[in-house]
């Protein structure tokens, strides 16, 4: 794989996260898409769910989830999708994760409709 591909690769896959978890209900940190990182992407959580015991859940630790840094890490969620996980199904096992711990947290989500949302970008 070339420079070429390697850089479209990662914007395929930080275009599907946002598009699949916006289709969740996700409030994304960034909603600039030129000012986010094509790396990770990032939600805030709702008021009241910490994202330091979200990132420790099964589903989380097996999709590579992990809390944000900085004054409101507990408040941030992120995805990896970094360099071999900038593949759709890394993406698509990092949305249904989020999906599984915002469910059990109480948070009603469109697992459905994020599934589509990054299949769209990723065969669009």
């Amino acid at each position: 794989e070339g420079i070429a591909a390697a850089v479209a690769r990662h914007l395929r896959a930080q275009r599907a996260s946002r598009a699949g978890l916006q289709a969740l209900g996700a409030r994304l940190w960034l909603s600039d898409e030129n000012e986010a990182s094509r790396l990770v992407t990032t939600i805030l959580l709702p008021e009241g769910l910490d994202a330091h015991r979200l990132a420790q859940h099964e589903a989380a630790v097996a999709a590579g989830l992990s809390a944000g840094v900085g004054a409101v890490a507990s408040r941030l969620l992120r995805l990896d999708h970094t360099g071999p996980r900038a593949s759709r199904e890394t993406v698509l096992a990092g949305i249904r994760a989020v999906a599984r711990v915002l469910r059990e947290a109480g948070v009603a989500v469109s697992e459905t409709a994020a599934e589509a949302a990054v299949d769209a970008v990723w065969n669009g």
